[in-house]
């Protein structure tokens, strides 16, 4: 679901999407840009991004040790050389 909202905010509408009414329902209300990502802190607007995926945390594993998990901010970028890197 995450990968389709992600997809869903930066492909160009062709008409109305499930994942609008979720953006409609909100205060206040917006509709996606449609468009690739201009900041990576936008992430935080797509249906689905929570503060915890967005920023990554510590986890504690099932042996006792505690390892760092990325973020999204830590793996995504808006700078591309070609349309399927964004």
């Amino acid at each position: 679901l995450l990968t389709a909202a992600i997809l869903d905010w930066r492909t160009p509408s062709r008409g109305p999407t499930p994942f609008d009414a979720y953006y409609l329902s909100l205060s206040p209300t917006f509709r996606p840009l449609r468009s690739s990502f201009q900041k990576i802190e936008e992430l935080l607007l797509v249906q689905g991004v929570t503060p915890a995926i967005y920023y990554g945390g510590m986890e504690r594993l099932a042996g006792g040790a505690v390892v760092e998990r990325p973020g999204l901010r830590d793996v995504f970028s808006v700078y591309g050389t070609t349309r399927l890197f964004d």
